[in-house]
């Protein structure tokens, strides 16, 4: 049962083995399909069908809230700043930030063009656009995420529709968010824009249905309890679930359009838990504990609360000013845990090498995007996307890591159940040896008892008739018997010394037949006169002493004891009969030790002669067999014989009782 359930065990955890590297083998596909082509400066004509465009920014901060387009295109070219050509980091502030880029003439003009633009959960976002209409003039294109309505979008994305011109046109974008501004925007063709729409729900199908299946192969193992870090790594992958599916806005995709009031903070609030939870694990993981390291405990738990306090700033409307510290405070802490895991590595500590990797994907990753949203770094569309790559691929490392502490914590659990039951068995067996010899103390004291009350009487009489005589040494004899068993029983416990040498079987049989205490009884079946077989002839007597002495001790006085011998099968079978009134043994229990059937204890006995028997005939090479039949069922050996070498005597008394016929089967191999 143990070894089945280890067997089912290792194939779980093979299976979780090739569920890991098929993970491992799509984030990678995932990393190559988002990698960008390398930006380069906007061409006076540019094909929108062979590639998007990538506008290059120019951005100027309004911190007064006091100008509007009139005024902001009366500014001098010098008063606008350049982003990088990849992006515009404009941080956490309460600014409005305005942008201007210019997108070159199209190489097929009229065509419809797609402006689309990340992240989705900038509050209001206004695009300016020239009026095609009226020189000089612009028309205004409100959206964001407490503009759109989000029932009817299909694009969790903000997307403007253009129309490609012959000439190079200027563009205006207004930002105005209660979190980071940080806009990166691409113009696609028609067909572009409904390819990058497919890869990118893709990929973000991909990313969450990885983290569903990572957090359901560890919710659902069984061992979960048994691991510290497990706990902590199912709130870190729930974590990052509910911060990529809240900072990319597919829960306003799923929410109704009314709640977007409140839905509008949940990419803050998943930053702050995601935040909150990876520290927490690596509290975990890094065993940060208050007397084996004060410095690191302190540190991780102070983290924790910074942390936590970002939470009461969000409630009381002060996210944006407290958040730019908390992204330089999460950087050094990424610092310091990476750090940490190196330190790890040196010192070849286990499983330090999952441990490093996956810390440093997650640094990089996290480490990337805190640097774009505190306005620090603009990049491109995998420096923003890095917190997504990195945590995955953090994630699945760990969850290596966790399933090799499992396996090991399956096979400990394996090991200490297998420890149990070899355990329970020696106290089963000792318990069972501790009663049978328990019993057979209490059994052999009563057994010597009435012998003992035998001879005692006998003692006291001067003169013995014959009758007392016998009966004192019959008492003197079952005594013998019962000491020389517990003599022998020492020695068949273990394995007896043998001798192989020719015994004359049918001599030996007349001896014991002769030495018994009733010859004139035992009758034999058999006509021939040798029998030789090979065999230690000191154990072979102690067997067929026994089993002779049972035949006659419990069957009627009346009755007679026939001994057959037959040659099949290439052995040498030697069979006694007997008739029996008592009720009939267990037959599964009749060779075991200290065994006595009910019926046995009107006689001298020690419940140890046919577990001798048993141990001597398996030792010698042989086999001994238990049958029993009513009087009129043919099913014994010889049979037919018995029933014609019966008595008239017999015949009558078993006709007017009913008796059982009981035959005992000595088979040793031929050899001759």
């Amino acid at each position: 049962m143990v070894e089945s359930r280890h067997q089912r065990l290792r194939l779980k955890q093979q299976g979780q083995a090739k569920t890991c590297i098929t993970l491992y083998w799509i984030v990678f596909c995932c990393l190559v399909l988002l990698m960008p082509k390398a930006a380069v400066a906007a061409p006076a004509v540019h094909d929108f069908e062979q590639e998007p465009l990538i506008p290059q920014f120019e951005f100027f901060v309004d911190k007064e809230h006091r100008h509007t387009l009139e005024t902001i295109r009366q500014l001098p070219d010098n008063a606008f700043k350049k982003a990088p050509v990849t992006g515009y980091a404009g941080g956490y502030n309460r600014a409005v930030h305005w942008l201007r880029f210019t997108i070159p003439a199209a190489t097929q003009p009229g065509q419809p063009l797609w402006l689309r633009i990340h992240p989705a959960y900038t509050d209001f976002l206004t695009l300016y656009r020239p009026d095609t209409s009226s020189d000089d003039t612009f028309v205004s294109v409100p959206s964001g995420e407490m503009v759109e309505n989000w029932e009817k979008k299909t694009d969790r994305a903000f997307v403007f529709q253009l129309h490609a011109q012959n000439q190079a046109q200027r563009f205006y974008l207004r930002l105005s968010s209660s979190n980071n501004h940080s806009v990166i925007a691409r113009v696609y063709s028609q067909s572009g824009y409904i390819g990058r729409v497919w890869v990118d729900y893709t990929l973000s199908g991909l990313y969450i249905g990885l983290l569903i299946a990572l957090f359901i192969l560890n919710i659902r193992h069984h061992k979960v309890h048994k691991n510290k870090l497990n706990t902590p790594y199912l709130a870190l992958v729930a974590a990052s679930l509910f911060t990529f599916i809240s900072g990319d806005n597919w829960i306003m995709l799923l929410l109704p359009d009314s709640s977007k009031a409140w839905a509008s903070y949940l990419p803050q609030v998943g930053t702050l838990i995601y935040t909150l939870t990876l520290s927490f694990f690596y509290h975990r993981l890094f065993e940060f504990q208050r007397q084996r390291n004060p410095i690191g405990y302190y540190l991780s738990i102070g983290f924790m609360g910074l942390t936590a306090i970002g939470f009461l700033a969000l409630l009381l409307d002060l996210y944006i000013e407290y958040m730019p510290l908390l992204m330089k405070l999460s950087a050094l802490y990424l610092l310091w845990t990476t750090g940490v895991a190196f330190s790890w590595w040196y010192h070849k500590r286990r499983h330090a090498g999952l441990i490093l990797i996956a810390a440093l994907l997650i640094f990089f990753g996290t480490f990337g995007t805190a640097l774009f949203y505190g306005g620090w770094v603009a990049s491109g569309i995998l420096v923003f996307y890095s917190y997504t790559i990195g945590t995955l691929s953090g994630t699945l490392v760990f969850h290596g890591l966790i399933s090799r502490q499992l396996r090991q914590l399956e096979q400990q659990y394996v090991t200490a159940l297998l420890e149990k039951e070899h355990t329970e068995q020696l106290l089963a067996r000792e318990q069972s040896d501790k009663e049978q010899k328990a019993q057979f103390i209490s059994m052999l004291s009563h057994e010597l008892k009435t012998p003992l009350s035998v001879i005692s009487m006998g003692s006291a009489q001067s003169n013995l008739s014959e009758k007392a005589r016998h009966y004192v040494q019959q008492a003197i004899n079952d005594m013998s018997r019962v000491i020389d068993r517990c003599a022998v029983l020492e020695q068949v416990d273990h394995q007896v010394e043998t001798r192989q040498e020719t015994v004359e079987l049918i001599a030996l049989l007349d001896t014991l037949i002769q030495q018994s205490p009733s010859p004139t009884r035992i009758q034999r079946l058999f006509s021939k006169t040798s029998c030789q077989v090979q065999s230690d002839s000191d154990w072979l007597r102690v067997i067929l002493s026994n089993l002779l002495d049972n035949a006659l001790k419990y069957s009627p006085p009346e009755t007679t004891i026939r001994i057959g011998l037959s040659c099949h099968n290439q052995q040498i079978c030697v069979v006694f009969h007997n008739w029996t009134a008592d009720p009939l043994p267990d037959g599964e229990k009749i060779f075991t030790k200290y065994y006595r059937a009910k019926s046995a204890h009107k006689k001298t006995g020690s419940g140890l002669g046919l577990y001798i028997v048993k141990r001597l005939a398996d030792q010698l090479g042989g086999s001994i067999r238990y049958q029993s039949a009513p009087a009129n069922t043919p099913l014994l050996f010889e049979s037919d014989q018995i029933t014609q070498a019966s008595g008239v005597k017999e015949k009558e008394m078993l006709q007017h009782n009913k008796m059982n016929q009981v035959e005992m089967s000595l088979c040793l191999p031929d050899l001759s």
